[in-house]
C-alpha cells in the first residue's frame, strides 16, 4: 500500500508541504549569479593585479635610475679625488724647489746682524 495522497508525493512525508525541508527551512533555489556583477568583479581584479605590476615594474626602472646616479656620483668624488692628489703633490714639488732656493745658513756679511 502506498502513503501517497493528494499533494504528498513520494519524497515528501505527511505534515511537510512543497518547498519546507523536514527542519522547516525553505528550500535552496540555484543561486544565480549576475554575470554582469561576476565580470565587474573579474575585470576589477586584473586591474588591481596590472597596477602592481606596472608598480613593480616603474619601482625597478626607478631603483635602475638611482643606482646609475649613485655610479656617476661615485666617478666623479674619485675623479675629484684623484685631481686632489696631483695637485697635493704639485704643491709639495713647488714647496720643495722653493725651499731649495733658500740658503742652508744665513749669509755673514761684516757690519750686518741678521737673525732668523
Amino acid at each position: 500500500m502506498s502513503n501517497t495522497t493528494p499533494g504528498n508525493t513520494p519524497g515528501n512525508t505527511p505534515g511537510n508541504t512543497p518547498g519546507k525541508t523536514p527542519l522547516g527551512n525553505t528550500t535552496t533555489q540555484p543561486i544565480r549569479i549576475d554575470k554582469t556583477a561576476m565580470w565587474a568583479w573579474a575585470i576589477l581584479g586584473l586591474l588591481i593585479v596590472l597596477f602592481l605590476v606596472g608598480l613593480v615594474i616603474v619601482s625597478g626602472a626607478a631603483l635602475r635610475r638611482r643606482r646609475a646616479f649613485l655610479r656617476e656620483q661615485q666617478a666623479r668624488l674619485q675623479a675629484q679625488e684623484q685631481l686632489n692628489q696631483e695637485l697635493e703633490e704639485e704643491l709639495q714639488t713647488a714647496h720643495d724647489m722653493q725651499m731649495g732656493l733658500m740658503p742652508k745658513e744665513s749669509p755673514q756679511i761684516a757690519g750686518l746682524n741678521i737673525a732668523g
